[in-house]
């Protein structure tokens, strides 16, 4: 090392706290836009319909319950983050990235303590980890990590299996005491995500290459350690026994195992042209693709070539080869052979993989330096790595823009693979959510393009000709799949609320109860129902479908609310207070239910309970001067 380098070096040495507020600082500034953009696409399933991280205690979080929100119900800390969220700000989406940002730059952080270990073995100071861990840091492939809030299993699974490899190395350099840390921080690794399994071979090649140079000594010396870390794959073992994945993993589902290699070999080989020229970036690979290796030959080569090196590396000592093993270690649990039917590729998989390919090429990059520009490569490096990642962190804050806005993200999945279905009807409902309708039906027309026959596409492209205000085409498209699904109790109740705004009362009543006779505890056919019918004033039938509607989902606010309602013009208003009661405490914020509470409950002469809800609603909003003036009446009056 030229004293340059020692320079450089020594000052990041001498000042330990510094690269910590550096990096936390860059983090913070690179990320500082993407607090507020909105949940999207599985956030809906995870968080949003996620009733099971509604509470801490009892904390349903922490087994399957079943449903669509089942995959992150085997990864139970993240789950429990999710729940603390939940906990202190409900669906506000601010702390959920705030805590998705918080984690990624304690990752970063930990990176650049175990990328400083291993230097200071070797003597290269700590410059070499400094740029190592800001570039992983601020790059913008972990944006879909970052962003992405319901992908937070693997921010945090990255976050303890960078801890666990940090603390054993800090016990290999002579403290024991952190090999219990190292377990503790790999079991939290694997409660995040299952792929956490590989932690115990990555220390192990840590150890034999860089601490001991001999696989048996390594087990021998610590073989407590490595037992202890072993652990975590029964647990593994169990968590996918569970199958939480449902039909998304398996060699059962369709795509043979060489097809989906072969498909990884193009996937990868993107990977790492973006680990290098991150300008394009794709939110959705889409699904598996028919290829041959005649297709994806080049990749295939590159990705055997650089296998082979790693191999060599390790074989012969270097550490180097602990960093690019451990790309292709961190990265097999998702891009091997072992299908994922559902998307065959995903920047997110990169999030752990890039800190091997980061430190092999700022290895690299110095080395080059070294032998060009002798004295000066350590300014030159420098110089070299603050430009790159300022160019990254300017590429991370223009695509935390496009995160911010679900039509343009879509939009640019689709500019990169035009027949992706899946991003087309992404499209189409983001499209919807805009109140862009005309263009969201252009979406789904060109979805079904690529795939006619998905009902799902046709009954959101009803929706939005409905929404557009072409109620006729909306109907038809109903009719025609019911005459292909005569049972669908769904589409059923679509076509009566249809229906109902093209006027067709007596047609849209005929809808509902056909879905009601295929599924008689379909409540949103039932209130629907019992909507059209108050409409048409028969009160007694709409009465009887709220009564019903309540019976079976007593925790639906809108039922009782109706209900209510109904009972307070029938006269029945001790019942009437029942319901509204019931409607209030399953929706403590809403105003006007608290007032009128309070009227029917001034009505009755209850006139103690009225000022309680009275003055609760002027509590939740001082203006409501509805309130203010009943609650002066009934002040009088008492």
């Amino acid at each position: 090392m030229n004293e340059e380098e020692r320079a450089v070096g020594g000052w990041w040495a001498q000042s330990n706290y510094r690269p910590f507020l550096l990096l936390l600082v860059c983090g913070a500034l690179v990320y500082g836009n993407a607090l507020s953009g909105p949940f999207i696409y599985d956030d809906e399933t995870f968080i949003e319909f996620n009733e099971d991280i509604r509470q801490l205690w009892p904390p349903e979080w922490g087994w399957p319950s079943g449903g669509r929100s089942l995959p992150l119900h085997s990864r139970p800390l993240t789950s429990f983050t999710l729940a603390i969220n939940y906990a202190f700000g409900g669906l506000q989406v601010e702390g959920y990235h705030l805590f998705n940002i918080a984690v990624h730059i304690l990752c970063g952080l930990a990176f650049y303590g175990v990328v400083s270990q291993a230097t200071d073995r070797y003597g290269y100071g700590r410059g070499p980890a400094m740029m190592c861990a800001s570039l992983w840091l601020l790059h913008p492939l972990h944006t879909e990590s970052v962003d992405y809030v319901s992908q937070r299993s693997g921010l945090l699974m990255g976050l303890f299996y960078t801890l666990s490899f940090y603390c054993a190395q800090r016990g290999m350099a002579g403290t024991k005491k952190w090999y219990g840390l190292a377990m503790v921080c790999c079991m939290c690794s694997v409660l995040c995500k299952e792929a956490a399994a590989t932690v115990p071979l990555i220390v192990l090649l840590y150890d034999r290459t860089c601490v001991t140079s001999s696989l048996t000594m390594a087990l021998r010396r610590r073989w407590a350690l490595y037992g202890g870390l072993a652990l975590v794959w029964p647990l593994v073992a169990y968590l996918l026994w569970l199958r939480p994945h449902g039909g998304a993993i398996g060699f059962d589902l369709g795509v043979s195992p060489w097809d989906y290699a072969l498909n990884q070999c193009a996937v990868v080989g993107d990977y790492l042209l973006k680990t290098l020229w991150p300008s394009v970036l794709n939110f959705d690979y889409g699904q598996v693709r028919n290829l041959t290796l005649g297709d994806v030959w080049p990749e295939a080569l590159l990705l055997v070539a650089l296998l082979a090196a790693s191999l060599w590396a390790l074989y012969r000592g270097m550490a180097l080869g602990v960093a690019a093993a451990f790309f292709f270690i961190a990265l097999a649990p998702t891009s091997s052979f072992v299908p994922i039917v559902t998307a065959v590729g995903a920047e997110r998989r990169m999030y752990l993989p890039l800190m091997g390919a980061v430190v092999v090429v700022v290895f690299a990059v110095r080395y080059v330096l070294g032998r060009w520009a002798g004295q000066r490569a350590g300014l030159y490096g420098v110089v070299v790595g603050c430009l790159a990642a300022m160019s990254l962190g300017g590429l991370t804050i223009a695509r935390n823009a496009e995160y911010r806005d679900p039509v343009v993200l879509w939009a640019s999945a689709i500019k990169i693979l035009p027949d992706n279905l899946r991003a087309w009807a992404q499209l189409g409902d983001a499209l919807v959510d805009a109140g862009r309708f005309t263009e969201a039906v252009t979406a789904y027309d060109s979805a079904l393009r690529i795939f006619p026959s998905q009902r799902l596409i046709h009954i959101s492209r009803a929706r939005a000709l409905g929404a557009a205000g072409r109620g006729a085409e909306e109907v038809a498209v109903y009719q025609h799949i019911l005459e292909q699904s005569p049972r669908w109790a769904e589409v059923r109740n679509s076509l009566g609320i249809a229906l109902e705004k093209m006027g067709d009362s007596q047609g849209a009543i005929a809808e509902y109860r056909r879905a009601i006779e295929l599924r008689p505890d379909f409540v949103d056919a039932r209130f629907n129902l019992g909507l059209v019918l108050e409409a048409m004033d028969d009160f007694e039938g709409a009465m009887a479908e709220y009564r019903i509607v309540v019976a079976t989902k007593p925790e639906w606010n809108e039922g009782h609310k109706r209900l209510a309602r109904m009972l307070q013009e029938k006269g029945a208003l001790a019942e009437a207070v029942l319901h509204y009661e019931r409607a209030a405490q399953l929706a403590p914020g809403d105003v006007s239910l608290c007032n009128t509470l309070g009227a029917v409950l001034g009505t009755l002469r209850r006139n103690e309970e009225a000022v309680v809800w009275f003055q609760r609603a002027l509590d939740l909003d001082p203006n409501y001067d509805k309130a203010r003036a009943n609650l002066a009446q009934i002040r009088r009056r008492q």
